[in-house]
């Protein structure tokens, strides 16, 4: 993930990403939840957003007709 472990734990103190704490000390995580977390917040390429504005475009002129 590449991220520090005291983010890691700012992380699950501000309650940001799920964790198990089964004994009260050691903290678990599960992995699919951490996948989860990582790709929350998907950043369009410009290919994305052309096809994305093309597409409105389109529903938007058929609507118009």
């Amino acid at each position: 993930m590449d991220i520090s472990k005291s983010y890691l734990y700012k992380l699950t103190h501000h309650k940001l990403l799920p964790f198990f704490c089964p004994n009260g000390k050691k903290i678990y995580f599960k992995k699919d939840d951490l996948t989860a977390w990582m790709l929350k917040n998907h950043q369009f390429s410009k290919d994305e957003i052309k096809m994305q504005a093309s597409d409105i475009i389109k529903k938007a002129k058929s609507r118009s007709q």
